[in-house]
């Protein structure tokens, strides 16, 4: 049984047409897998300077994604939520909030909304309430998976483009006590994140971290990668990162 990860498609103007031709053969590619869900780790878009402009950008991913026809959940991040709130993302994507639970198997997928829309700008945080209802969460399940799109983990970001000078706008914000609930939790496998736009294997907290490089907008000069990741829950759950043409890496949780 398998699942699907996408994160960071950054759906633009300018790129229309090489997003939208990359993210269908990727997810035919994907159809390889038969999966049985797939998420979308946020960042859907790269905010346009105009509401119409991003309502009409997230309606494309979502257009794709419905086509597609596997049962997606998209988390939100920074970009989605720039110019669009919340209520609107959720009218948009048909799906009225962006934490929950989806089980997948026997494994639990945990998911965050860590997407900061009291502050623009790419800072992630989850608040109070969200943060105790994880605990409730962890506590319910034997074997999880925690996705969120601000990582949790620790990574190098020493070349880094985009948070090598600010690494607290990397992180969650509130990542010291998420990952105290998940050490209290003998059923986490691991967190899988987007947003740093690069992929990386991290082991910190004794939990294993697993970053998944943007779809696009990998650095301003390469506007599209088209990495994907797949992750296989036979025996033990592994995640294989790719593109079309690169056969990418797989780690372990």
């Amino acid at each position: 049984m398998d699942v699907a990860i996408l994160s960071d498609i950054h759906m633009r103007d300018g790129y229309l047409e090489e997003i939208t031709a990359e993210l269908q053969a990727v997810l035919a590619e994907i159809d390889r897998h038969d999966p049985a869900h797939a998420f979308v780790l946020g960042d859907l878009i790269e905010d346009g300077g105009s509401k119409a402009a991003d309502r009409e950008n997230v309606r494309r991913v979502h257009t794709l994604l419905s086509d597609w026809g596997v049962p997606t959940t998209y988390l939100l991040g920074n970009h989605d939520v720039e110019l669009l709130d919340k209520g609107e993302l959720g009218d948009l994507l048909g799906q009225q909030q962006f934490y929950g639970v989806v089980e997948v198997g026997e494994m639990a997928f945990v998911y965050l909304d860590t997407a900061y829309d009291a502050l623009r700008g790419a800072m992630g945080r989850i608040g109070v309430d969200q943060l105790q209802w994880l605990d409730t969460q962890l506590d319910a399940f034997s074997d999880v998976i925690l996705l969120a799109h601000h990582p949790v983990g620790n990574f190098d970001l020493t070349e880094n483009t985009w948070f090598v000078d600010y690494p607290e706008r990397a992180y969650l914000w509130e990542r010291k006590e998420v990952l105290e609930a998940l050490s209290h939790c003998d059923g986490v496998h691991g967190t899988i994140s987007g947003h740093i736009h690069q992929t990386e294997h991290t082991d910190f907290w004794g939990v294993s971290h697993v970053s998944v490089n943007a779809f696009s907008k990998e650095v301003p000069d390469t506007p599209l990668t088209g990495t994907y990741g797949v992750i296989s829950l036979d025996n033990t759950p592994e995640i294989a990162i790719q593109t079309r043409s690169d056969d990418g890496v797989s780690y372990s949780f």
